[in-house]
């Protein structure tokens, strides 16, 4: 298949980005049959076309170097347009820092040293304010160029700054190299489905890259090392041991230094984090309640974080309210958000929504409204391992065959579990996943001798199998499909079973 990587990022803009481009493309207005901008509509177009369909649809002959210059002059406009863009909606201050240290250098340059001092002076004020210290240190470098002027500070002052300066982007360094060879770890682990001691790893480099103390400093640094943690626990599924952490560092950083302008992302993450804990904790109305901390919050900060955090409260928030008996809810919201902003949405969100949504159409028994949509999700199994990881597929899988199972295919939910089995026997054998191989056991009972399943002798073999698993501590997912298990024992709709149970009433 063509790939263009021009359209690749024309489709990360959404409709008012490229509204805006195309007043931005046409801010001189010397062209007329502007083909760079022909282009960029025939690249909005849904289908891709090879190269040489589009230069049939640009010129009448096959001029593939006009098309060729008619592309960099189009990337070049993307690239200008997406850079303003991005420093208009600029929440760290670090477009403004560069702006007048910029200013400054032209100043200096040009022998007008008492005005570049003052905005260098700005520039450094702004740098310390917002904690941007990879930047305070070119600030501060120019300073020390500079330090021979008649308007300079003493140098000693200037250099004791650089020195504390140093210690501190050292820190964000460190941070940022511990996160991202941990990220590494995790992603092959997500991805590929490999086991890996997440504990370990994690230790290793917190201690390799010394954050213990940082962390206790700074809200950027405590929210790294909550991340860091965060990613261990979810990939081991032990939540319970993350939840008084974070919300102590949380209160920690309330009570003392507080979150500032400059702190706004983490503080955001932090609250997610939060309500996706006690979530996974089983601790719903409390998560509803972080919930809409972090909706308030999502809508006072600069509108640049809606666009990666408001998908995370939709999910979140239509998951909480399912479990709380709301499933209408759940659906309602979205079906909205994937009516309304599919086009802004990232292709995961999408994803995540869809197969959320067929779940809440499965508790209702409408069947027929859940297959549509997960068939709605056209990517090969292949593709969708590569975006989403082995166990968002293997979720994926596990729905189809209760579907099929549910609509009376009993002998195709059966082929379909054998091919599941086989196409993710690597990932059963791991611990964490051997549970749904029990669980695939007990669905062949259903299908192969469904009189059975509720029998007292079922009934006590499943119970048996449960006791030897730490329910309070179990992953809500394998919890739902336990439920749908013992509806069938009971006899009872499998949302009400699954509300009542996961609520501590049944």
């Amino acid at each position: 298949m063509y790939v263009d990587n021009v359209k690749d990022i024309i489709h990360l803009l959404n409709n008012d980005d490229k509204k805006e481009f195309r007043s931005f493309i046409n801010r001189q207005r010397s062209r007329k049959n502007r083909k760079d901008l022909e282009l960029f509509e025939i690249l909005c177009e849904t289908e891709s076309y090879p190269a040489k369909e589009i230069v049939k649809r640009l010129y009448n002959e096959l001029n593939m170097n006009a098309y060729h210059s008619i592309r960099k002059r189009l990337l070049k406009h993307l690239t200008d347009f997406i850079i303003v863009k991005r420093i208009d909606e600029d929440t760290t201050s670090a477009s403004s820092i560069m702006g007048l240290l910029t200013l400054s250098r032209f100043l200096f340059e040009n022998d007008n040293d008492r005005v570049g001092w003052i905005y260098l002076i700005k520039s450094e004020q702004l740098a310390i304010n917002n904690e941007q210290f990879d930047l305070l240190d070119n600030i501060l470098n120019v300073q020390i160029e500079n330090a021979n002027s008649d308007y300079a500070p003493k140098i000693d002052q200037i250099i004791e700054k650089w020195k504390t300066n140093k210690s501190l982007a050292d820190e964000d360094e460190r941070a940022n190299i511990a996160n991202a060879i941990l990220q590494i770890k995790l992603d092959e682990y997500r991805i590929q489905g490999k086991s890996i001691e997440i504990q370990k790893e994690v230790t290793k480099v917190m201690y390799e890259y010394d954050l213990y103390n940082a962390a206790l400093e700074r809200p950027k640094i405590i929210h790294n090392l909550l991340a860091i943690v965060r990613s261990s626990v979810l990939a081991k599924k032990e939540y319970y041991k993350f939840e008084p952490l974070v919300i102590e560092s949380f209160n920690q950083i309330e009570n003392s230094v507080g979150f500032k302008k400059k702190d706004y992302f983490y503080k955001l993450n932090i609250l997610y984090m939060i309500a996706h804990i006690l979530y996974r904790n089983k601790k719903f109305k409390e998560s509803l309640e972080y919930l809409m901390l972090f909706k308030k919050d999502i809508a006072k900060y600069a509108k640049s974080y809606s666009r990666k955090f408001y998908p995370r409260y939709l999910l979140l928030y239509a998951t909480v309210q399912n479990i709380e008996g709301n499933v209408e809810e759940s659906i309602r919201v979205i079906e909205e958000a994937l009516s309304v902003n599919e086009d802004i949405l990232s292709i995961q969100d999408v994803l995540n929504m869809k197969i959320n949504l067929g779940v809440y159409y499965f508790e209702l028994e409408k069947y027929k409204e859940s297959n549509k949509i997960i068939y709605s999700i056209e990517n090969s199994d292949k593709w969708l391992e590569k975006k989403m990881g082995k166990e968002w597929i293997l979720r994926k899988n596990l729905g189809e065959i209760f579907n099929l199972y549910e609509r009376g295919n009993v002998e195709i939910a059966m082929n379909r579990i054998k091919s599941f089995e086989k196409q993710h026997a690597t990932l059963l054998k791991l611990p964490i996943y051997s549970r749904v191989g029990t669980f695939l056991k007990f669905i062949r009972v259903c299908i192969d001798e469904p009189y059975w399943v509720s029998s007292k002798e079922f009934n006590a073999r499943v119970n048996e199998t449960l006791e030897r698993w730490p329910i309070d501590q179990e992953d809500l997912i394998a919890s739902s499909f336990y439920c749908w298990l013992k509806a069938k024992m009971l006899k009872k709709p499998f949302y009400y079973v699954m509300v009542e149970t996961l609520q501590g009433r049944l």
